[in-house]
């Protein structure tokens, strides 16, 4: 908790999806699950651990 997340392009390069597909998985852990914080001018942050999602839930934006 508390660490900041790498830019979006890194992550996407990282996992192999678009950037697009990382902006919409980051957004449903903000704003569905509260796992991300997002702050204007700011890097993303986790705020919270995963309460037992399965990756391949995340996984299905790509």
């Amino acid at each position: 908790m508390g660490s900041l997340l790498s830019a979006e392009t890194e992550r996407a390069a990282h996992c192999g999806v678009s950037r697009g597909t990382v902006c919409q998985a980051v957004a449903v852990l903000t704003a569905e699950e509260g796992l991300i914080g997002a702050y204007q001018g700011a890097r993303h942050v986790v705020l919270a651990g995963c309460h037992g999602r399965n990756f391949t839930e995340l996984y299905r934006f790509a």
